[in-house]
């Protein structure tokens, strides 16, 4: 089960793992259009303000103040990862009402990690006068 997971439909939100989520707003708000996604997650156990921001253009979308990992994962040895791309769900319930899947069509650009949100968000980068990551 991931920490967290962006989901993209008609309702856009972020799930956490325990089965709480933050809404993104409307779908029509980002498609059609490019959008910097900023995302902060701190793992850790306890003792932090923020665990999770997600701003979309400069603008906090989403925060989040308690952890992600459940206090069962705690203290145990844990590994990181971070997985992107288009995936569908539920594709032999869908093509059962439909002849073909429709068109998804997505671009990453400037996939950026560091430890601070000045070392990544492209924004604050471009004011600082830094190229692009391409």
């Amino acid at each position: 089960m991931p920490l967290w997971q962006l989901t993209f439909n008609d309702n856009p939100y972020i799930l956490y793992s325990d089965d709480t989520y933050c809404s993104l707003g409307s779908m029509a708000m980002w498609r059609g259009r490019w959008n910097d996604v900023t995302v902060y997650a701190h793992y850790g156990e306890g003792g932090e303000d923020v665990y999770f921001q997600l701003y979309r253009n400069d603008v906090l979308l989403c925060e989040r103040r308690t952890p992600l990992m459940h206090p069962s994962r705690w203290g145990q040895l844990q590994r990181i990862g971070l997985k992107y791309g288009i995936y569908n769900s539920f594709v032999s319930r869908y093509l059962a009402n439909h002849d073909r899947l429709p068109t998804h069509v997505i671009f990453y650009d400037e996939m950026l990690a560091g430890s601070r949100r000045e070392d990544v968000d492209v924004r604050m980068r471009e004011q600082r006068g830094l190229p692009p990551v391409d």
